[in-house]
């Protein structure tokens, strides 16, 4: 693990640092002592720097080195890297931190709070392009915070959330499928192994998008998208290979660079 750290780059180091100086995450000295004692020789740190013996008497200060105590330090300073990695990419993804504040808000009943949250939220979803898997299911975890918030005032009625939440979960397992065949499809084809994947529910996903095939190109472009490579991979059809070059040509520049390649 320690090795490791000389793969983190500069600015990895210095929102580590930040994350051992908090006292909200770290309140053991001991583990700030280590971390500067590795900060001292990175990016070069090697075994030599890592016994045991010189990692305790870093971290300690000169106390009496004891094989579990030391496993107790490293287990420490484990959780804490990962507990930092986790802080780091909640950090990073403002879409979810509002889908965790939208939670919390209805557990709270802070009415006013939840309802411009939700629309905030609901807003910028539907204003996206692009939609992959991970769209579709937080998609459906804020309709699902919206429902749960209303059941008291719409329970003995007819609720549009619901039908809202059955689509989005309807092209969630749309998505979710389609890459699963394209995956089954490539892995068959780089394997020695000619035993056939069993792909429940293929015909009826593929009939699905089908049948609503011109809706699906508008809205749903990455089911469409990955629809056509499936189907150019299946039937071998010049014509569909066609099809997806234009359609990419056409919206290529509304996708992320980072969904580009």
């Amino acid at each position: 693990m320690f090795l490791e750290f000389n793969k983190y780059s500069k600015e990895e180091m210095r929102q580590f640092e930040r994350f051992v100086r908090s006292s909200y995450f770290n309140a053991n000295e001991k583990l700030e002592n280590l971390f500067y004692y590795l900060k001292s020789y990175y990016p070069n740190i090697t075994e030599d720097d890592i016994k045991p013996s010189i990692i305790w008497a870093a971290a300690t200060k000169g106390e009496k080195f004891k094989d579990t105590n030391y496993r107790k330090l490293v287990s420490d300073f484990t959780d804490l890297l990962e507990r930092f990695f986790v802080q780091n990419e909640f950090d990073t993804d403002r879409e979810y931190k509002k889908i965790i504040l939208l939670r919390n808000l209805r557990k709270r009943k802070i009415k006013k709070r939840f309802d411009k949250t939700y629309v905030e939220l609901m807003k910028e979803m539907n204003s996206q392009f692009s939609k992959d898997g991970d769209y579709y299911f937080r998609k459906s975890l804020v309709i699902s915070e919206k429902y749960q918030n209303d059941f008291g005032k719409i329970k003995f009625e007819y609720s549009p959330l619901l039908q809202e939440q059955s689509d989005n979960i309807d092209y969630l397992i749309l998505f979710e499928k389609l890459h699963m065949f394209h995956q089954m499809f490539q892995s068959k084809q780089n394997s020695a192994d000619r035993n056939n994947y069993v792909q429940i529910w293929h015909d009826e996903v593929f009939r699905r998008v089908e049948k609503d095939i011109a809706a699906i190109e508008r809205n749903h472009p990455n089911i469409y998208i990955i629809y056509l490579v499936l189907k150019m991979l299946r039937d071998n059809d010049d014509k569909i290979m066609n099809d997806l070059k234009a359609y990419l040509n056409k919206v290529g520049s509304k996708y992320p660079v980072s969904q580009l390649g």
